[in-house]
């Protein structure tokens, strides 16, 4: 199939939703630990009422990821290949603008952020460790996703 008989910007959208469930289903598999990360901060005091406020929008935003439902990706799938000129349906698009919303939302950066704020000597470089980790996680998986997406899409013959 060339490239001519295919809607690219289906073919893109269909990529990030695969990337999104993905992402989703992983972050629902945190919604256990995050509870107890909330049960454990919330009693927390805090210096300034500002303090409190970013670190419950922050988990409050990180609820809010893992609150997605992820999407059918065969179905989705089925339909890209059966009519692969069709560009993507309004339901796909309206699935990533909610998860690009969640996701910009930048779960947890405000709790890590506030917590980095007020680490002692002691602690600043476990701080700096989780810092680098949420980054390396997040750089992982984009390539992740990206690699099988190749994959999917060789199978789908939209190579």
């Amino acid at each position: 199939m060339s490239t001519d008989d295919v809607n690219e910007g289906a073919v893109v959208a269909f990529g990030e939703e695969l990337a999104a469930d993905r992402l989703v289903v992983a972050e629902d598999a945190g919604a256990k630990p995050l509870a107890d990360l909330t049960a454990m901060v919330a009693p927390l005091r805090w210096p300034s009422p500002r303090y409190t406020d970013q670190i419950r929008q922050s988990l409050d935003r990180e609820l809010r990821l893992i609150g997605m439902a992820p999407r059918d990706p065969c179905a989705d799938a089925q339909a890209l290949a059966s009519e692969p000129r069709q560009p993507a349906s309004p339901v796909t698009l309206t699935f990533l603008a909610d998860f690009g919303r969640a996701r910009s939302a930048n779960g947890l950066s405000g709790l890590v952020s506030t917590l980095a704020r007020f680490a002692g000597p002691a602690n600043r470089r476990q701080m700096h460790d989780i810092s680098k980790s949420r980054r390396r996680f997040a750089n992982g998986l984009t390539q992740l996703t990206l690699t099988e997406l190749g994959q999917l899409l060789a199978v789908l013959g939209l190579d």
